[in-house]
């Protein structure tokens, strides 16, 4: 008895044992492994992940793709909406569409996410009724889009809209958008839009469009507008005047001799303004001081200017030297002056952050106008305090090598900087240069960095190289 007893407390304690080796486990192959696990169908996979891997999923498909996410359930609503939303921030192509290319496909999308856009580009034709899907847009730019009264309706009454750019943009005339801006109300309705930027680029629009725009939009800070026909400025100026005198920045773009009185008026009379840009065209030849004159009683309170492609002499370069706020300052034309007129108006300038110069020739002050050497450049540097970034474009005579670099490193310890001095020149291929070792720049690359190519569009870049 009491060697069976033994026995049996023998094979109890094997069996323990067994059970507690690991070593003793017969090992599974990867057949006994799928008989094991439970087989979900494939179309219910899915629902059994969570929502934040569903969402990592969402954020690789594509538009059309998570259109058809939105209708597959319930559930997967609010998640296709938060990989949407997600892929616009991150993917600039999303937010711009070209009607013309699948255009069933893009009104699903608009249909399902047009409430998620806050931006977006549109090319081509767009109806009213994808228009008013977006509920949520800040920022809207239409480019060769037929305008009509239904469009004009659906701009004014946008909830959110802030910033609109119309490019080419062709303005349809009907009985309602023909209408004078007293009957606006038929167009517009009563709510009011909170546009703070509006833009026409590339073409003028209708006087009776921009009147409709001004007079529905007063609280209008910026303003960009084209000018083609020179009968038409004083329309333009009375409606400016009229309903947009809280304007801060005013962009005009001029293809005629459109520097009338009515402009110079229209300069003095809006006091808030602190950005000005002027761009005419090359084939003017106008002095700059005719538009200048116009902004010298608000001198003080301009921030930002930019004239290009005008002719800018000493006497113009004394009214700019006034405007003592100016912190961004871009001219481009032909300089009939001495180009120490240029370090004059840098060093009385005490709050200059950004300075571009574009210098052109033509036949009457010939190449002499671009003469810009290193000597005045190292000046401009040494009494321009605030400068960050100077920009030379097409000229002819500067040339940096190492010492010259050196020289630039030792006006900026002198000065005592805090901020990085950035520098790009654009130049004749055959009289300027740039030649400094790339350790020396890398070494300095904090305190100051300087970019060199050469103009393309230079006269003297086809004999340069012929002779090469």
């Amino acid at each position: 008895m009491d060697l069976q007893m033994s026995d049996t407390s023998g094979l109890g304690d094997k069996k323990l044992n067994r059970k507690r080796r690991p070593g003793n486990l017969l090992p599974l192959d990867s057949d006994s492994i799928k008989k094991r696990l439970r087989p979900l169908p494939s179309s219910e996979s899915l629902l059994y992940l969570n929502d934040d891997c569903l969402l990592e999923v969402f954020k690789h498909l594509n538009q059309i793709d998570l259109c058809h996410v939105h209708n597959a359930c319930k559930r997967f609503v609010p998640l296709a909406e938060s990989a949407f939303k997600y892929i616009l921030k991150r993917k600039l192509d999303w937010t711009k569409v070209k009607m013309e290319e699948g255009t069933s496909d893009i009104r699903l999308i608009f249909y399902k996410f047009g409430h998620l856009y806050k931006s977006l580009h549109v090319c081509n034709n767009i109806g009213s009724d994808i228009l008013e899907l977006l509920t949520q847009i800040t920022f809207l730019r239409l480019i060769h889009v037929d305008i009509d009264s239904k469009i004009l309706r659906v701009i004014h009454t946008a909830p959110n809209l802030n910033e609109l750019i119309m490019a080419d943009c062709k303005f349809v005339s009907n009985s309602e958008t023909n209408s004078s801006p007293r009957n606006s109300k038929s167009v517009v309705g009563n709510k009011k839009s909170p546009l703070l930027r509006l833009t026409f680029q590339s073409q003028q629009p209708p006087i009776l469009i921009l009147s409709l725009f001004l007079q529905n939009n007063q609280q209008l800070q910026c303003l960009g507008l084209p000018i083609d026909d020179p009968e038409n400025v004083f329309f333009y100026v009375n409606d400016i005047l009229k309903h947009a005198k809280q304007l801060s920045e005013l962009n005009f773009f001029t293809r005629c001799n459109a520097m009338s009185t009515d402009v110079r008026n229209m300069l003095r009379n809006l006091t808030n303004l602190r950005r000005l840009a002027v761009i005419g065209n090359q084939t003017i030849g106008m002095c700059a001081a005719s538009l200048v004159e116009g902004i010298e009683q608000n001198a003080s309170k301009l921030t930002h200017l930019e004239i290009r492609e005008f002719i800018f002499k000493a006497p113009t370069l004394g009214i700019i030297s006034q405007m003592k706020n100016l912190q961004h300052l871009a001219l481009g034309g032909m300089f009939d002056c001495l180009k120490t007129e240029l370090v004059s108006l840098v060093a009385s300038l005490p709050l200059l952050n950004n300075l571009i110069l574009s210098l052109k020739s033509c036949c009457s002050i010939k190449c002499g106008s671009r003469n810009v050497n290193f000597s005045i450049l190292k000046k401009i540097v040494e009494e321009g305090k605030q400068l960050n970034l100077i920009k030379f474009l097409s000229i002819r005579e500067i040339r940096i090598n190492e010492n010259n670099y050196a020289e630039l490193l030792d006006v900026l310890e002198k000065g005592n900087r805090k901020e990085k001095l950035s520098i790009a020149i654009v130049g004749c291929a055959s009289t300027t240069g740039f030649n400094v070792p790339m350790q020396l720049q890398r070494t300095n690359e904090k305190r100051l960095t300087i970019g060199y190519c050469v103009d393309r569009f230079c006269s003297c870049i086809h004999k340069y190289l012929r002779r090469s």
